[in-house]
């Protein structure tokens, strides 16, 4: 469904969706670490059972400063990674999160960053060979893994409106629910514009949250300083 066209538009959910993540990375990109995963995989890899809809794996991995990476990704132009699977019925965004959930779970050391799951979907999980209980409660559970992980869902839902008891709605909900108080768990766009401001809301809220202080501490004098984000070191300018 992201190949349909954008409400009255002429151009695709898909490419106003990339347009718009890709210019929300590249200016957030010094504040927000970005990794990318997408779905679906092709189903003639080996990796994915015959009759089954998967998802690939992280392919670009949580950093600072990776705009280009991801971008490439995001456009379908990294030659390193899957690029964008041709068009389908399945949307197996139940076997995205699983994948997200084996990627934070097999981190070693575990992140001490605050670890948010952006899913970027038109629809429901879905996959033609199994039923939408099936798919939901798949979805749910991954969610619910990724909760016990501290990890928060945000669904950002392109050119469609799921219900208050749709699938997609209670995905977030499975999550881990510190999320900043500006920040919803599902923006549900309408049009090319909605999508633009929620990720700017998105990625601004995430970006303060990590900056504020719980107390404010002595400095000692003459002290030397290390600024950290997570746990990679700030280089003096």
């Amino acid at each position: 469904s992201m190949y349909s066209n954008f409400g009255s538009t002429s151009t695709t959910r898909a490419e106003v969706a990339q347009n718009a993540l890709a210019g929300a990375v590249t200016t957030y990109t010094s504040r927000i670490k970005f990794g990318f995963e997408d779905f679906p995989s092709d189903p003639m890899r080996p990796s994915c059972p015959q009759g089954s809809c998967c998802a690939n794996p992280v392919t670009s991995q949580p950093a600072s400063y990776n705009y280009s990476r991801i971008n490439n990704n995001i456009q379908c132009g990294d030659t390193r990674g899957p690029g964008c699977q041709a068009t389908g019925t399945d949307s197996p965004s139940n076997a995205a999160l699983a994948k997200a959930r084996d990627y934070y779970s097999t981190l070693n050391p575990p992140t001490t960053d605050d670890v948010y799951v952006l899913l970027v979907t038109s629809s429901d999980p879905s996959c033609g060979s199994d039923s939408h209980d099936t798919t939901c409660a798949s979805a749910l559970a991954a969610a619910s893994d990724l909760g016990k992980m501290n990890v928060r869902i945000i669904v950002l839902s392109v050119d469609y409106q799921p219900k208050h008891n749709a699938c997609l709605s209670q995905i977030p909900l499975y999550g881990f629910l510190g999320l900043s108080p500006s920040v919803q768990s599902v923006y549900p766009t309408t049009s090319p514009s909605d999508l633009g401001v929620a990720l700017t809301e998105i990625f601004d809220a995430i970006a303060r949250n990590a900056c504020n202080l719980s107390f404010l501490p002595q400095i000692p004098p003459n002290t030397d300083f290390s600024v950290y984000i997570g746990q990679d070191t700030v280089s003096r300018m």
